[in-house]
């Protein structure tokens, strides 16, 4: 037993590595909740609770960020001059993460303020990549609108600042490069990039301005691989499973995305195959006590 148990943490090992770290991080995404503070921290807490509950015993860090439908931006005939926006016009969308500044260089500018000075409603910082593609630099300031069919609504959003990841491929990215890099529509006419403005700014600048606007909350909570034992493979297995419930009957319309349980999906038939040449090895050295007890006895 001890022989096989060490084979099987060694082969989970592989399967994670194979895989990478990120892989088996979590993400709980809850869609179209209020921007308001009170349900946001009420729903963190309860999110929070079960991820701990569940799965608190093999992870390593928690985060969490919230994130807007994409804003329409206006047409920028000339620098500081603008005009309503067209079907080709770029989009934006507003998000905060915790710990993102850690993890990102100031290439110009500042971090955002709150309140800002005249002439804007809000902050944020955009990438490098999103300022050349917009032609937006530091201090400029851009009206968005979150319906384009309405455009009585509207902010002023100043760029505070142009920011650049240390390393856009560690693991705290979890790949969303999209943060960085401005992705197109499937027509390659609409830009879309991201604008983060820091959390304790993100609701009374935004949910004030626009009280039903409905926003997506994200958890996510890393793995410590070292903490995956493959002797807790079906408990983990079933953890997954009682979180996914947890999660949904607290707050609907939340998804729960994670490699962890394709790791040790991969790894349980792997390990059977693994453990057939044993099989095989034990019956060839057993085959001959048993005939040489036999013959002894008769």
């Amino acid at each position: 037993p001890l022989y096989l148990r060490a084979i099987s943490d060694l082969g989970l090992a592989y399967a994670i590595d194979e895989h990478g770290a990120s892989f088996l991080d979590f993400e709980a995404v809850s869609y179209s909740r209020p921007i308001a503070r009170r349900d946001y921290e009420q729903a963190w807490t309860q999110a929070r609770e079960a991820i701990r509950a569940r799965i608190g015993a093999f992870l390593r860090e928690e985060r969490r960020a919230v994130y807007t439908p994409n804003f329409v931006m206006a047409q920028r005939d000339l620098p500081g001059r603008e005009s309503a926006p067209t079907e080709r016009s770029a989009h934006a969308y507003f998000f905060f993460l915790t710990g993102l500044q850690g993890h990102v260089l100031m290439l110009e500018g500042r971090p955002p303020t709150y309140p800002p000075a005249s002439g804007a409603d809000v902050e944020a910082l955009l990438s490098v990549w999103a300022a050349g593609d917009m032609r937006l630099r530091v201090g400029d300031v851009v009206t968005f609108y979150p319906f384009v069919t309405d455009q009585s609504q509207s902010i002023r959003v100043r760029m505070a600042g142009i920011i650049q990841p240390r390393d856009m491929n560690e693991d705290f990215w979890l790949g969303h490069k999209e943060y960085f890099l401005p992705t197109r529509d499937s027509g390659g006419q609409s830009r879309t990039f991201a604008l983060y403005v820091p959390e304790e700014q993100f609701f009374p600048a935004l949910s004030e301005r626009f009280p039903v606007l409905p926003v997506n909350y994200w958890w996510i909570a890393t793995v410590e691989p070292s903490n995956v034992k493959a002797s807790d493979a079906s408990r983990i297995r079933q953890a997954i499973t009682d979180l996914e419930g947890d999660l949904n009957r607290a707050l609907p319309r939340t998804m729960l995305f994670t490699g962890l349980r394709r790791v040790l999906d991969d790894y349980g038939r792997k390990l059977v195959f693994a453990r057939v040449p044993l099989l095989i090895f034990a019956l060839l050295m057993l085959g001959p006590t048993v005939y040489y007890l036999m013959m002894t006895a008769s």
